[in-house]
């Protein structure tokens, strides 16, 4: 029954973790802030994947289901998801780049050619390169964040979550494998008892 009950279990879509990092000055709620090393995360779903249908561009992204920026300086902003554009990480696979995305471009890069036939449904990375900050706003607990256009450092990470079914095929496989030891510990003892019989009677 509990074999069955695992077997049976329905694959959950895989939750992905993106990570964005990159140097940069800008404004948050409307004060500055110099050149400083930040971090763009993104909790996402790969059941949210979508591609974006253009006849020049092989494009996939996933919108963000929660996520922050953490800003040398500033500490680490929640963005605010509810009530505004999604904010999502994309890749191009006709540029091979990725980036951070809402309405329009927030971080661009880095580049690289592993990111030509990335389908975001696996982890990759950690990949560095030249990126390019954009004048498009986020918004935080602590008010609108825009960074200033420039060039920035960039290094992305995905890490993807294993399969719930995956585990489960493990979890059955150790139950399947304590169930065949116990029945092996019965028969070897239950052997051993006949022997002792046979050898009193």
């Amino acid at each position: 029954m509990v074999a069955a009950a695992l077997l049976g279990e329905p694959a959950a879509a895989l939750m992905v973790t993106f990570t964005h990092e990159g140097r940069g000055s800008g404004t948050l709620d409307g004060v500055p802030f110099p050149d400083s090393d930040f971090v763009i995360v993104g909790i996402g779903d790969t059941d949210d994947r979508r591609s974006i249908e253009d006849e020049f561009l092989d494009i996939f992204v996933v919108p963000y289901r929660s996520g922050f920026v953490d800003i040398e300086g500033l500490g680490r902003l929640e963005l605010v998801l509810e009530g505004s554009d999604d904010v999502e990480t994309f890749v191009n696979n006709t540029s091979a780049s990725v980036g951070v995305n809402r309405r329009f471009d927030v971080f661009n890069g880095p580049r690289d050619p592993m990111f030509g036939d990335w389908d975001m449904l696996s982890s990759i990375g950690p990949i560095a390169g030249e990126g390019r900050l954009l004048s498009s706003g986020l918004e935080t607990d602590a008010g609108t964040l825009i960074f200033d256009t420039a060039p920035s450092p960039a290094r992305f990470t995905a890490v993807v979550v294993p399969e719930p079914s995956s585990l489960s095929l493990l979890s059955f496989s150790f139950l399947m494998l304590a169930c065949l030891s116990r029945q092996y510990t019965r028969r070897r003892v239950e052997h051993g008892r006949e022997k002792m019989r046979s050898r009193h009677g």
